[in-house]
């Protein structure tokens, strides 16, 4: 398998960028749902929840325990009649939202509106929506092509995406270390993994695993890529049957077969299924059998940096690091690269700022960067940045990199956060105009620019809002993490019901006016 294709279905573990790459699955959505979700009790006041993967409850073990489905169930309890409706989508930005808000108020009448959305502006960086030019069938649908687009240029340096590229002139230092995804000659893809995920783009969902099932059988020697292809195709169509299935077999091949790529298989289908402790087992008995593989070295890092071992993550990342640093393979070194500075970051950040900078040489890709760096501000904090950087050589070239990564980063984000509390403020008024009583969300993450707009909003339209994330760091100091959240810091079903109980009190406080 190429090392394009075989990051592509990597990725899907959720480990690197956290919301940016679970847009690979979010089409699925419509073939899954097909609507907007709601319980069958008919009659009675409507509660509409809007949003983006923490309202549709990525990571839930089913839409009855995302945060609005369980609220559905509190509800009930006390105010027979209730209907929640949960409107939320993966991946959904602030102008999304605002785009479809007048075709879901019109469908459901709802009297309360539980908004929570603005991760995904972080990456995303819409574009302002005026709300007057709106037309009645704006918001509906999936775009797959844009997102598609993005997501690939973001994660392998397509020539279409500015805000991550060097110019012509820059980038042609790079020429030819960036592989493409978009393929160089019309015609069919090469291999059964590049047709099975055309399949997946086109909206094929039954077709993609149609043509996995039919690889393993015409190519049994990479049986294992095949099978790991339809754990996670399987696991993003909600078919967790069929892919333990495919998982059951791929762990009969290594009982006999102890090849690195169907070590890397097997550690990938079991992250896919939520297995994320055998996972970390089956990468380190990897790296043990194959300790030249840097793909089980990184595997193993992925592992435990969300077990929150970042001393054990940055040690075999580094080894990841190493050992791709002596292969072919530009692209993958400059993946693990970015890893190990996530990892690194935490105890030395001139050992993060020199990976990024080094991964950036290699193929000039700036916001995975800027995603790392965003994430954890405070290990990138200016002054040890700068202190890093007083101690390098550094070219023109290394310069602008630097610009573009560390000094752009404020104004980026004063950019978005204008571009959010613009939409969220839109859509206040709009819930407004129709007769519906918005109440805002936080997100159960450690987000505070984005929880500062949330806070803004609120109070400058006298709305309520639900702090969320200090009642979760509350209950953090009283359990583990892996009880409230999965490995990419979506919610687990405890995170979603601590959710629904706090929207739940609102909820019924502001039902019974």
């Amino acid at each position: 398998m190429r090392a394009p294709r075989k990051l592509f279905l990597a990725v899907v573990i959720g480990f690197g960028v956290l919301e940016l790459l679970l847009q690979v699955g979010t089409l699925v959505v419509l073939w899954t749902v097909g609507g907007d979700s709601g319980s069958s009790a008919k009659g009675g006041p409507v509660v509409l929840c809007v949003g983006d993967s923490y309202t549709y409850g990525l990571g839930a073990s089913s839409t009855d325990k995302s945060y609005p489905g369980v609220m559905q169930t509190l509800l009930q309890k006390r105010r027979p009649g209730v209907r929640v409706v949960n409107a939320g989508w993966p991946s959904r930005n602030s102008r999304e939202v605002l785009a479809g808000l007048d075709r879901q108020l019109a469908a459901h009448r709802p009297k309360l509106v539980f908004l929570l959305v603005g991760l995904n502006d972080a990456w995303a960086k819409p574009e302002r929506l005026d709300p007057d030019t709106l037309s009645a069938n704006d918001g509906d649908g999936w775009h797959w092509r844009w997102r598609t687009g993005r997501l690939f240029q973001l994660m392998f340096g397509g020539d279409d995406y500015g805000a991550g590229r060097l110019d012509d002139e820059a980038a042609g230092a790079t020429a030819g270390a960036t592989p493409s995804l978009v393929r160089p000659e019309p015609g069919m893809p090469e291999t059964p993994v590049d047709r099975a995920l055309a399949k997946m783009q086109a909206g094929d969902g039954p077709g993609a695993i149609a043509q996995l099932e039919g690889a393993i059988v015409s190519d049994p020697d990479n049986a294992a890529n095949y099978r790991q292809g339809l754990v996670q195709f399987n696991m993003m169509l909600a078919q967790p049957a069929q892919a333990k299935a495919a998982l059951a077999a791929l762990e009969q091949e290594w009982q006999h077969n102890k090849a690195s790529k169907v070590a890397e298989a097997l550690a990938v289908s079991l992250a896919a299924v939520g297995e994320r402790s055998r996972a970390t087992d089956l990468a380190r008995t990897g790296t043990q059998l194959h300790p030249d593989n840097s793909s089980l070295w990184w595997l193993l890092g992925q592992g435990l940096y969300n077990d929150d071992d970042f001393g054990g993550a940055e040690s075999a990342l580094d080894r990841a690091i190493a050992i791709a640093a002596k292969a072919d393979d530009r692209q993958w070194h400059a993946v693990v690269l970015r890893d190990g500075a996530r990892a690194s970051c935490h105890r030395d950040t001139d050992k993060a700022t020199r990976q990024l900078l080094k991964a950036m040489r290699i193929d000039g890709n700036i916001e995975l960067c800027r995603i790392i760096v965003e994430g954890v501000p405070q290990n990138f904090g200016d002054a040890a940045v700068t202190a890093c950087l007083a101690k390098m050589t550094l070219t023109e070239r290394d310069e602008e990199l630097v610009q573009r990564l560390f000094t752009a980063r404020e104004s980026s984000s004063q950019e978005h956060c204008a571009t959010l509390e613009f939409h969220l403020t839109a859509i206040v008024e709009r819930c407004r105009a129709h007769g519906a009583e918005p109440v805002m969300m936080t997100y159960p993450l450690p987000v505070r620019a984005i929880e500062a707009v949330h806070e803004n909003v609120a109070k400058a339209t006298s709305m309520q809002l639900v702090r969320v994330m200090p009642v979760f760091a509350a209950e953090l100091r009283k359990r583990p993490a892996s009880d409230l959240y999965i490995a990419d810091r979506h919610c687990s079903d405890g995170g979603y019901a601590l959710m629904a109980r706090l929207a739940a009190a609102v909820a019924e406080q502001q039902l019974a006016r």
